[in-house]
């Protein structure tokens, strides 16, 4: 797919009324804001992981603020899945999803790839979160060697994430760990004992392969 069957396909996607402004993003200095409301093909900068990603031509992300994830995931299925297949056992609990859609006629056979965050969520959580979901979005797309390779995670490490959460919980803990946070000093609020233990794992990964972590763990804090 070259670049003007891109762009005349997001033209062709525009068509749904709430998505007038699928528009690709230029370049800008200055940095990137952290919530576009649009999509993005291309490069795309993920600041809360310091990392740059290429998506391939069919491969697109948009990351967006919502007051009701539960609604707005209604919506995203209704417009590009054709039907409704919500199911989250407390839709109250949500700050973040991360929402695939692939349908030939719908999305004219592209990978769209939707990162949604609560709105209000106060620091660090929504770190955490967009952290968190966009774990869910490069592992999704098959990335995650972008993230191992820019944090020179080991072998090891990388045999012990499993799957996509698993790796969600990493990219939570390394988004932490670049705002400044001390990963050795966070607790896990999962009340669910087997989330609590994957979220343990991922943090400590993480503290193993961030080398300021690792030492302010092994020294009690002075760094």
């Amino acid at each position: 797919m070259d670049r003007r069957e891109v762009d005349s396909l997001f033209r062709r996607l525009e068509i749904a009324s709430w998505t007038r402004d699928m528009v690709r993003v230029p370049r800008r200095r200055g940095g990137f804001p952290r919530f576009k409301d649009r999509f993005q093909t291309g490069k795309v900068f993920l600041p809360e992981l310091k990392l740059q990603v290429s998506l391939k031509p069919d491969q697109m992300y948009r990351l967006e603020e919502a007051d009701d994830l539960f609604s707005r995931e209604v919506e995203i299925q209704e417009t590009y899945l054709g039907h409704v297949d919500v199911r989250h056992a407390d839709r109250y609990s949500l700050k973040g999803l991360f929402i695939p859609m692939r349908n030939p006629e719908l999305t004219h056979g592209c990978s769209l790839n939707f990162v949604l965050v609560k709105k209000g969520l106060r620091e660090p959580t929504q770190t955490y979160v967009v952290g968190h979901e966009n774990g869910h979005f490069l592992f999704n797309v098959g990335l995650r060697d972008s993230v191992y390779r820019e944090y020179g995670v080991s072998r090891q490490t990388q045999e012990e994430i499993k799957d996509t959460e698993d790796f969600a919980m990493f990219c939570g803990n390394l988004a932490m760990a670049n705002a400044g946070y001390k990963l050795p000093r966070i607790r896990s609020v999962y009340a669910n004992p087997v989330l609590l233990e994957k979220e343990n794992r991922a943090r400590q990964l993480a503290i193993d392969t961030l080398p300021d972590q690792f030492y302010f763990q092994m020294f009690g804090g002075s760094t």
